[in-house]
């Protein structure tokens, strides 16, 4: 549950039962832990009980501690949209996308061949299909920055806005780059 809740960042807004339910995990767990009732678990030491027991503590403590700072930011999200109505308005909301826009149409220099001054080492292609994984050996000595797309709706991109194959070209190479 805690790599869901890590991963799926909407899941307590969308399940409002998720906040109970790890409530009642912690309380089943610490009664299970006293020894409130009889599951037939017999571990072979003493030590192996303890270790046991203190790893699912700190998994529930974390997964408790999740539900806690998610809800407590959801609420005061919530009370920050009731009270002081700052929800943003689509006007506002496309002058800040703009804004975010403007200079990355200044710098945007596209990925291999549809660069003015060429690809920037053997390895930079238009294609991801094309692109080795590993990088070259030209590739990690250029001195060219790597072409990394931003991920914001109309920003500068050779493929076609809103498509599949333009939110898998930069998640693609936005992943790449990570693990270099």
């Amino acid at each position: 549950m805690t790599r869901y809740l890590t991963r799926i960042k909407s899941a307590l807004r969308e399940k409002k039962s998720i906040p109970p339910l790890v409530q009642n995990i912690s309380q089943w767990f610490n009664i299970w832990k006293s020894g409130g009732f009889v599951d037939g678990w017999t571990p072979e030491t003493e030590h192996s009980r303890k270790t046991t027991l203190d790893r699912l503590q700190r998994q529930i403590d974390r997964l408790s501690s999740i539900v806690h700072r998610e809800s407590a930011a959801i609420s005061r999200k919530e009370e920050a949209d009731g009270d002081s109505g700052l929800t943003i308005s689509p006007e506002e909301h496309h002058r800040h996308q703009m804004a975010l826009i403007g200079p990355l149409q200044i710098q945007y220099e596209p990925a291999g061949n549809l660069r003015a001054l060429g690809p920037r080492h053997d390895n930079d292609f238009t294609d991801i299909q094309m692109i080795s994984i590993p990088p070259t050996q030209e590739e990690m000595l250029s001195p060219i920055s790597p072409f990394l797309p931003a991920n914001i709706p109309k920003a500068p991109h050779h493929l076609e806005p809103g498509s599949m194959e333009r939110l898998l070209d930069i998640q693609f190479r936005l992943l790449r780059e990570e693990l270099l």
